[in-house]
């Protein structure tokens, strides 16, 4: 059936390449929303993809792959998706659904995004990149985050400590991080302001 390699995934799991691509075309054949207990639907299109796969350490390729991608009403150009390949015979590509793929993958395309936004507004690409390495260290480990800010502050990511503390982001995510130690705010509501301050 057009979309299902449930089969082909598992056995590429075992004996397969994991590798994260980049969608150059998505047709998307069809939409649905999926019952889910909650009852609110979550969105599941299938689509077959033209990708450009960039496996680490290996030459990038171009492949074509049917499959269902669930919780988007389609892939859009740009969009980086994990998948998993069998090295031998590079016609043998399929969506990886792994939580974990996902993630990287879900990881990749806001870092994608971030850039954009910071390259749309002229930011200094020193200091996106920058901006990056925070927030990826405060997601990874908030403690040991909180800790190399303390210590070091933003001079551990190659940012000069001179900027403008009404306009520097590390300085509001050290307030943020005070009011949330002092019980101020919420866990809730420390992630919403700390993704704002991010641009995520």
């Amino acid at each position: 059936m057009f979309g299902s390699h449930e089969l082909l995934e598992r056995k590429l799991r075992k004996h397969g390449k994991a590798s994260l691509s980049t969608v150059l075309s998505c047709d998307r054949r069809y939409s649905m929303r999926e019952n889910v207990a909650s009852g609110v639907g979550t969105p599941k299109s299938l689509c077959k993809l033209k990708l450009r796969v960039e496996p680490d350490g290996d030459s990038a390729f171009e492949a074509t792959t049917d499959s269902w991608l669930i919780g988007t009403e389609g892939a859009y150009e740009g969009m980086v998706v994990p998948v998993l390949y069998d090295p031998s015979d590079r016609a043998k590509v399929v969506v990886d659904h792994s939580e974990e793929a996902w993630k990287a993958a879900d990881e990749a395309n806001m870092r994608a995004r971030f850039t954009a936004r910071a390259a749309a507004r002229g930011d200094d690409p020193a200091r996106t990149a920058a901006m990056l390495k925070i927030r990826a260290a405060a997601v990874g480990d908030p403690t040991g985050f909180r800790r190399l800010m303390q210590e070091q502050g933003a001079a551990a990511f190659g940012l000069s400590v001179g900027a403008s503390p009404a306009r520097d982001p590390l300085d509001a995510l050290a307030k943020l991080g005070a009011l949330h130690d002092r019980g101020v705010l919420t866990d809730v509501e420390f992630e919403t302001q700390k993704r704002k301050l991010l641009g995520e």
